[in-house]
């Protein structure tokens, strides 16, 4: 299921059938609401973020077998990175979708490595791990930016449509991919799953998906040696900021989180072709 059809000028906002069904599925996918170019100008800074060269080194996780799992905060130390989370094509719908002003929570580069079991994220949803950080409220909604294109052979995500509606069950566990995560239960996930079958998100470089804090979701390894890098960019409503005396769990980057937390200003549709090197 998808949004309406992306438009490239400045600014846009979703339309009153889009918000409806938001609420309804937990989602909306826009297929290439990045330009080739657009997308080009992020690619460029991947090798860099996902490598010891970049200045942060300790913002990246590693599988144990070596390879690279995650990036935090790459617009520590990428132009092009900054100006994707502020972007207006990205920032005015989460606006939306939150009903009100947002700062940048955390975000992330995920990588695939070919068969690096240790890559995969088990079946969760994201809002019990953050209520272990703090946050009071699944007021939170993420914005996923396919930086290569997605198939069905590089491990996509896979979400389950219209599971968000409430917080399930949840452990926390440790074992199966050496990734400490809120995860589903077993019995969680079989209703849920009985109820709605899994979709997995596939499509180009430059597609974005908004989903919901409790929109559950997994992925596997890949099976081809494919780039398959997404970026997450969580944003949290200025109201819903850290607070409470829950247990706080341990966090294997000091960069999980982010730490420079304004409230967020949108720039130019321009922003990410305007960093592109000179013909």
């Amino acid at each position: 299921m998808s949004g309406h059809t992306p438009m490239q000028e400045n600014s846009m906002r979703l339309d009153q059938s889009q918000l409806d069904q938001y609420r309804h599925d937990g989602y909306l996918v826009f297929p290439s609401l990045l330009s080739p170019d657009e997308v080009a100008v992020l690619d460029a800074d991947v090798p860099m973020l996902q490598s010891d060269r970049r200045r942060h080194a300790d913002a990246n996780v590693h599988t144990t077998a070596g390879g690279i799992r995650s990036s935090y905060s790459p617009r520590l130390d990428s132009h092009a990175f900054e100006a994707l989370v502020r972007i207006d094509r990205i920032l005015e719908p989460i606006r939306q979708l939150l009903d009100g002003e947002v700062y940048l929570y955390q975000s992330r580069l995920n990588a695939k490595p070919r068969g690096d079991q240790g890559a995969a994220w088990q079946w969760h949803q994201d809002f019990p791990s953050w209520y272990h950080d703090g946050i009071p409220a699944p007021r939170l909604a993420t914005a996923l930016i396919f930086v290569s294109d997605v198939t069905q052979d590089n491990a996509p995500l896979t979400i389950i449509p219209r599971g968000h509606r409430q917080q399930e069950d949840y452990f926390y566990e440790t074992e199966q991919t050496g990734y400490a995560l809120h995860s589903l239960t077993p019995d969680a996930l079989d209703k849920l799953t009985a109820e709605h079958p899994p979709v997995q998100l596939t499509g180009v470089a430059g597609t974005v998906v908004f989903f919901d804090c409790l929109l559950p979701h997994c992925s596997g390894a890949s099976r081809t040696d494919a780039p398959r890098n997404l970026m997450f960019q969580v944003y949290n409503r200025d109201d819903n900021r850290p607070a409470g005396d829950q247990w706080r769990r341990p966090h294997r980057s000091p960069w999980l989180l982010e730490r420079d937390t304004p409230v967020l200003a949108s720039v130019s549709g321009q922003a990410l072709t305007a960093l592109a090197p000179a013909a």
